[in-house]
């Protein structure tokens, strides 16, 4: 570490480097400032009445000198002497010469004491060098160095290509230090062995990257092996520290592929080998499934107990402020233009990015790295359309790389929608199976779920806390990402799953239920269409299911005394509108009809059961749909109008509710297209000034009759609400002085209600600094990107 190269660091590296080593070097805590207009502050310690230390990073290195001191002289030099700090110190990544340094001293006069006062890229780079435990904690300073790797280079460095060397660096650039790379760099110093398994995209490679890159700097010769791992057999040097790296070593597109003959034994023998030779290293990467999978077929490598060089990664290791800087490190070293860069600071953009289920960090470098060759416009925009679509990453997976027993898992289990006991899950795909002609022996669907267990789905046992367990809970699947289920969902689309031999295995109602709720999907075509085929069969189907699950009336549970599921938010009318969506999806005219009878034969007291939200929701859908006759249509929507505005005075004068009631109506009615919706609008409406005007009317009496009235029947926020809805000018002359008085006592009695904060106390001039840690994700990822050049 005896060298650094400052130019490569990030703007924002390179302060946050200053600011911890200039805390070493003056022995004070520093604070970093959010980035933007910094009024000539990056840095600072408050010193109370004696002045301010005030430290400015100007990262300049593709600048130069001549523009640095004319920009110091001709707009810095105001924003100082505005300060007036106490003592003034510049810290840059451009060499000073001597004459630099007097031209700055005399500019910047008397703010800057001394030449001393003023570091530039040598003084930085001499004073990380006494500081080595500073340096390991800044990881793109040592990942970075280019004296090492050329040092490395040009001993006896033995680098299977110039292209991987140029990958090492690249990746330091935008790595960012997770807790999974931290792991697997102990597990490297522990066991000399790192086997780092994940999914497709998910950071192993680079992960192996920074190891080898870490390991450079140390002085190891990194050898890249690409074909079988007797390669490091040959290139075994005894004297010399080695890092062999092997990325994919069980292959891309299946293991089998790969793994030749005892090529296990093999694998086992250098493990041990390395393991005892002090001095040499090893990094592999591997799809997880392929992993599972050839220790599945290879009893020998099942017997090698790899689980303690293992290192998993998944998204877990992928925090919010981890995220944004994997996209922060991305865009700034990425080729798109400025303006493209800027648009990422838009809150609703990287907001979108950093929370999507699906982010990547192999979709943000692809994405970038396409857009900056081809010149795309709209880059973040085409980031989060490709996070929406990560087709790029599960298509190679599954249409390459695993077998067809396999992928028949993933389809079967994509019906289910939700978490699925094992058991379940292997008669659906047994019978999927035998649709399809395909062997279905067991052994066969186990060695499927072995190789996808931890990188497609996940396994685990269901226990029930509440229930004393006599026998072991059921093993149950799920996807490991929702972005696999999304994929599958397109693959339906594009007509690559034999999707009537799928339907034709399905005969439980849930299954069934999920795939209708995913037809009607916009995009969803050839679902849709298919399942229209099989219309007759799936109309009997849902008859039989609404028979065994329809709710009983309210009579009828209290009659028998069953109240059922007191927190459930559904009704009648909500199964009814539930039905009549599902008959709309397959086109089924007698699943339909059969939901238009069930409600033309209920009685108001059916109805009136149901949330007033409900019956207006299914008017909208019956109204719009043609596999109900018109005449029917036009006598039902009324109907259900009728009902969901009938109820609407069961507040019983309490106004908060009632007023609710009555916005909530308003708000559902609003463009209705339901015959009858617009006289029913008319209606609440004028409920609606019928309560502003009671209210106004209660006002028009004393004073204590006005308190007695709002003690019983609201609160001051209700009647603020109420209020708000009206222009004084809208209503009747005698009303308006009472709507001034009694606005003016809703915003007292609130002011009243509401405690008053305590002012907050300035801090004493002799308070300790504070050591200010960098600002939050949101600013600090907006700040940034709003500052890139």
């Amino acid at each position: 570490m005896d060298s650094f190269d400052l130019g490569r660091l990030s703007d924002y590296d390179f302060e946050v480097v200053c600011r911890d080593l200039f805390e070493e070097i003056l022995g004070l805590k520093i604070e970093i400032l959010a980035r933007g207009a910094d009024r000539g502050i990056d840095l600072r310690h408050m010193t109370g009445d004696a002045g301010d230390v005030v430290i400015q990073c100007k990262h300049w290195a593709r600048s130069g000198r001549v523009k640095l001191l004319a920009h110091m002289r001709d707009k810095e030099r105001a924003k100082i002497a505005e300060l007036r700090p106490a003592r003034y110190i510049l810290a840059t990544s451009v060499e000073l010469t001597v004459d630099a340094k007097d031209t700055l001293l005399k500019d910047l006069a008397p703010y800057v004491h001394s030449t001393g006062d003023l570091y530039g890229a040598e003084q930085l780079t001499e004073e990380l060098r006494k500081r080595p435990a500073l340096v390991q904690r800044h990881l793109r300073l040592w990942l970075t160095s280019a004296a090492v790797l050329h040092a490395v280079l040009n001993q006896d460095a033995l680098l299977r290509s110039e292209d991987l060397v140029s990958e090492l660096d690249d990746a330091a650039m935008t790595f960012v230090p997770t807790p999974t790379f931290d792991i697997a760099r102990a597990l490297l110093e522990r066991e000399s062995v790192c086997l780092l398994a994940g999914i497709p995209g998910i950071g192993k490679s680079t992960i192996a990257k920074m190891l080898a890159r870490l390991h450079l700097g140390r002085g190891y010769q990194v050898v890249d092996v690409t074909r079988e791992i007797s390669e490091i057999d040959r290139m075994w040097l005894p004297e010399s520290p080695q890092l062999f790296f092997y990325d994919d070593f069980l292959g891309e597109i299946a293991f089998d592929h790969h793994l030749g003959k005892n090529e296990d034994r093999r694998l086992l023998g250098v493990l041990r080998r390395i393991r005892e030779t002090p001095g040499k290293l090893l990094v592999l990467t591997t799809r997880e499934y392929i992993l599972r999978e050839a220790k599945h077929r290879h009893e020998t490598l099942d017997d090698g107990d790899l689980e303690p060089l293992t290192c998993d990664v998944g998204m877990d290791a992928y925090s919010v402020d981890i995220r944004a800087s994997i996209l922060y490190n991305h865009v700034y070293y990425s080729e798109i233009s400025a303006a493209e860069k800027r648009k990422f600071a838009v809150p609703s953009q990287w907001r979108d990015l950093l929370w999507h289920r699906n982010f990547s960090p192999r979709l943000v470098a692809n994405t970038l790295r396409l857009a900056g060759r081809d010149g795309t416009a709209e880059v973040a925009e085409a980031l989060l359309l490709n996070f929406e679509n990560p087709e790029r990453i599960w298509a190679r997976v599954i249409e390459q790389q695993l077998d067809a027993s396999a992928v028949h898992l993933l389809e079967v289990l994509f019906t289910f929608g939700r978490d699925t006991e094992l058991d379940d899950l292997h008669d659906a795909w047994r019978s999927y199976r035998i649709a399809l002609r395909q062997p279905d022996d067991r052994r066969q669907f186990y060695d499927a779920v072995k190789v996808l267990d931890g990188s497609m789905i996940e396994t685990s046992r269901r226990f029930d806390p509440t229930e004393h367990e006599s026998e072991p809970a059921p093993v149950v699947a799920t996807f490991h990402n929702p972005s696999i289920r999304d994929y599958l969902l397109s693959r339906v689309q594009s007509k690559l799953v034999s999707l009537d031999e799928l339907l034709g295995t399905i005969i439980d109602a849930s299954r069934l239920h999920h795939l209708v709720s995913l037809a009607s999907l916009r995009s969803q075509s050839v679902l849709r269409e298919t399942l229209r085929t099989r219309v007759d069969d799936l109309t009997d189907l849902f008859l039989r299911d609404y028979a065994e699950t329809e709710r009983r009336s309210f009579e009828e549970a209290l009659r028998d005394d069953d109240w059922g599921d007191e927190d459930d938010d559904g009704s009648w009318t909500s199964d009814l509108d539930y039905y009549l969506k599902a008959a709309i999806v397959i086109g089924s005219r007698g699943l339909a009809e059969f939901i238009a009878d069930k409600i033309e034969n209920a009685d108001s007291v059916r109805i009136g059961d149901c949330e007033s939200r409900h019956l207006i929701t299914l008017a909208a859908n019956l109204a719009a749909t043609e596999l109900v006759p018109a005449e029917q249509r036009l006598r039902l929507g009324p109907k259900l109008l009728d009902e969901a505005i009938a109820d609407r005075s069961r507040a019983q004068g309490q106004l908060g509710y009632l007023w609710s009631d009555l916005i909530e109506l308003a708000e559902l009615l609003t463009d209705l297209e339901v015959p009858g919706a617009p006289e029913r609008l008319r209606t609440i409406h004028e409920d609606m000034t019928d309560v502003v005007h009671g209210e106004l009317r209660a006002w028009l009496f004393d004073e204590p009759a006005r308190q007695a009235y709002t003690a019983r029947y609201g609160n001051w926020w209700d009647l603020a609400e109420v209020l708000s809805s009206v222009e004084p000018e809208d209503l009747p002359e005698e009303l308006r002085p009472a709507y001034v008085v009694a606005t003016a006592a809703a915003q007292a009695g609130i002011s009243a209600e509401t405690p008053t904060p305590k002012a907050r106390e300035a801090p004493p001039t002799n308070r300790p600094p504070v050591h200010i840690t960098e600002p939050a994700p949101d600013e600090t990822l907006r700040n940034m990107l709003e500052t890139l050049e």
